[in-house]
């Protein structure tokens, strides 16, 4: 079966394999449905204030206005694009998958992690939630918290790796301190 799904990252999108995609269902179908109190906006997670202290420029919000269900499973996801308003636009991407249990959610996280691109060289790294996930190459951070998995992207900035992984982990962790 080659059935894939899409998965925008930024400046690429990948594809998630079709076995994943029955992972995700299969581990979907043992845990109660998400209920309406925890479908959030986790855009909220980050104002745009504090995208644009640590970017050092003003940005905008766009993307998702809340979590929306990925089809045929209980994970819901919402994508949030903090967008300078230069004519060569530069943003931060964070994408937020909520699932209805920490067991699924380090499934989940176990599995893109792969997609994410293991030829990108990724780092573990401790201090940010239950688990975490460095990508110099691309300047990128995925991580779990809880029974949410994210992930964060540059696009458009012409910095050091080092610059990139330092501004990556900053928004995460004021992110993840929203969370508690």
């Amino acid at each position: 079966m080659i059935c894939k799904e899409s998965i925008y990252m930024g400046s690429q999108t990948r594809t998630r394999p079709w076995w994943l995609q029955h992972v995700m269902i299969a581990l979907s179908l043992s845990v109660p449905a998400i209920s309406a109190a925890a479908q959030a906006n986790y855009c909220s997670l980050l104002s745009t204030q504090e995208v644009a202290a640590v970017l050092g420029a003003p940005v905008v919000l766009s993307g998702d206005g809340s979590a929306k269900a990925l089809p045929g499973t209980q994970v819901r996801s919402q994508d949030c694009k903090y967008e300078t308003k230069e004519t060569h636009k530069k943003y931060m991407d964070m994408t937020v998958e909520e699932t209805p249990s920490p067991a699924l959610a380090a499934t989940l996280f176990k599995s893109e992690s792969q997609i994410f691109g293991s030829n990108l060289g990724p780092q573990p790294i401790s201090g940010l939630g239950d688990e975490a996930l460095l990508y110099p190459a691309s300047g990128s951070l995925y991580m779990r918290e809880k029974n949410l998995c994210l992930h964060f992207r540059l696009s458009g900035y012409a910095l050091s790796t080092e610059t990139r992984v330092a501004v990556v982990k900053k928004l995460a962790a004021r992110a993840i301190s929203q969370i508690h």
